[in-house]
């Protein structure tokens, strides 16, 4: 009898161990596209798991991107601004994959997305994807901007910066000649 009971628990105890989560991952590094182009925004569960059968949800802040549901695209609530626009890759969800697919880039396109999988077994569900759009007529314009804005900052500081050097000298220096009168 007690050989029965052992071999039941070390059946049960096969089962937990063998029950693997996986956590929902975005990306860590911004994706990039220019205006009119189409882009991916990579989205993956780690280990990979089937998902075709739970509910994903893609969202850029408050609005809704994309959502899947009971085994298709269910667009019911889906923000205009992304009206036949978007797609996900339905062969691939077995494997894991809930990458969304953005057609036709805007600039208004840019910022952070949420890719969510709410029923899933784990303690991440959520993954995020950044955006950044640069226009077609300059796609260096962003970049330049960037380093501009950055150039009088470190001026700035260092003209700051000698200007208290300079000061702090010369009271040093004037305390310094009436000590010695």
């Amino acid at each position: 009898m007690e050989m029965k009971f052992m071999h039941l628990f070390f059946l049960v105890s096969l089962t937990v161990n063998f029950t693997e989560e996986s956590d929902v991952i975005g990306s860590h590094e911004p994706v990039k596209a220019t205006v009119g182009q189409d882009v991916i925004l990579p989205c993956h569960l780690e280990p990979p798991s089937d998902v075709s059968t739970l509910t994903v949800e893609w969202k850029q802040d408050e609005k809704q991107v994309h959502r899947y549901r009971s085994g298709a695209d269910d667009l019911a609530g889906q923000d205009e601004n992304f009206k036949d626009r978007t797609s996900l890759f339905h062969e691939e969800m077995t494997r894991g994959n809930i990458s969304l697919k953005l057609t036709k880039v805007t600039e208004r396109d840019a910022g952070t997305y949420t890719c969510h999988v709410p029923k899933l077994h784990s303690q991440v569900r959520k993954g995020k994807v950044t955006l950044t759009v640069e226009s077609m007529d300059d796609p260096d314009k962003g970049r330049q901007t960037n380093k501009t804005a950055r150039v009088p900052g470190i001026v700035i500081g260092c003209v700051i910066g000698f200007i208290i050097v300079l000061i702090a000298f010369y009271t040093w220096r004037r305390k310094h000649k009436q000590r010695q009168l």
